[in-house]
């Protein structure tokens, strides 16, 4: 209904006169189209009319017949509105419940991912709907209502191919804390975990002296720092700080960054957008034919970037804003 929000559209009826002037075509014909082809005059008055009862009809049903939001027809909005990605707001609304109480979820290890991805910014919509079920059913008043004879096909994974999400343990910190990060993957890969401040410059976290191995299996989430790492990661200075997870299909990394344990036990990157373009620039096509656009398309605030193709990529990313106050 989105290209008939005023009712029928007016067009001019071209096919009428072509007929009627065509000599060349049987009388049949021409009678056939005059008798179906109204003439235009005719046409326009009828299109018109049924305009004014489409508007009529929608002021009855309480609609106003030119209402638009931000300039698009209201059906076609909605539907748009529907694709858009899912935050916490969004999704207590669609369950029915407060935010508080779909925020207190996380506590359920079966949820925490998904809620805590809801808190950072958005998740997909249709990673909500594969998860929507069990969360109504958990959560709500809301019941499942299974139809007689129907076919119920299992639900996917919720997660896509080649997909890499990024999550903390709180939404803010204070200097001195110690932030966690879940990272989980779709696929086997090699970690680079870098934090950027708000000069650009950036500090990789993992790898590091302390724990070179970064090894991540598909499916299998994990946490930085880990409960028993030998080190400690803490917050500094106050302001917004980006946390990059970039997953490779190399034990070297994705973007060129070069390790000397010896020298530093956290390697620095003093320009990380210029290194990490540099990198991009000069990877090999022969290592996927996707690399050169591998898409640096990272949800800054979400934690979530999803693949541009079936093939592998050579790394996946995703990437949040930590607050530090």
């Amino acid at each position: 209904m989105g290209c008939h929000d005023q009712g029928m559209r007016k067009a001019r009826d071209e096919l009428r006169d072509i007929v009627l002037g065509a000599r060349t075509l049987p009388r049949d014909v021409r009678d056939k189209v005059e008798a179906l082809h109204p003439p235009h005059a005719r046409m326009d008055a009828q299109i018109e009319a049924d305009g004014k009862r489409f508007a009529e009809a929608m002021l009855r049903a309480g609609l106003e017949p030119a209402l638009k939001l931000n300039g698009v027809e209201l059906i076609n909005a909605l539907a748009k509105r529907y694709e858009d990605d899912v935050d916490l707001a969004l999704a207590a609304s669609e369950l029915g419940i407060g935010k508080d109480k779909l925020r207190s979820t996380a506590v359920d290890q079966k949820f925490y991912a998904l809620v805590r991805r809801l808190e950072q910014g958005a998740v997909p919509r249709d990673q909500f709907e594969l998860a929507f079920r069990d969360l109504a059913g958990g959560l709500s008043d809301q019941k499942l209502v299974r139809v007689a004879r129907a076919r119920v096909d299992p639900l996917p994974h919720a997660m896509r191919a080649e997909e890499l999400t990024l999550t903390s343990d709180a939404d803010y910190y204070r200097p001195g804390d110690g932030p966690v990060f879940t990272i989980a993957s779709t696929r086997d890969c090699y970690l680079t975990l870098t934090n950027v401040d708000e000069k650009g410059e950036g500090t990789v976290l993992l790898p590091n002296r302390f724990q070179q191995d970064n090894f991540v299996r598909a499916g299998s989430p994990i946490q930085f720092p880990g409960p028993n790492a030998p080190f400690q990661y803490r917050t500094k200075d106050k302001g917004i700080e980006n946390v990059v997870a970039v997953c490779s299909i190399r034990p070297e990394g994705g973007d060129g960054i070069k390790h000397n344990f010896t020298r530093e036990a956290f390697t620095t990157v003093s320009d990380y957008t210029r290194t990490l373009g540099r990198a991009i620039e000069v990877i090999p096509s022969a290592v996927s034919a996707g690399t050169a656009n591998s898409g640096l398309n990272t949800a800054a605030s979400g934690g979530v970037m999803n693949a541009q193709r079936p093939a592998a990529r050579a790394s996946i990313r995703a990437a949040i804003q930590v607050t530090v106050r």
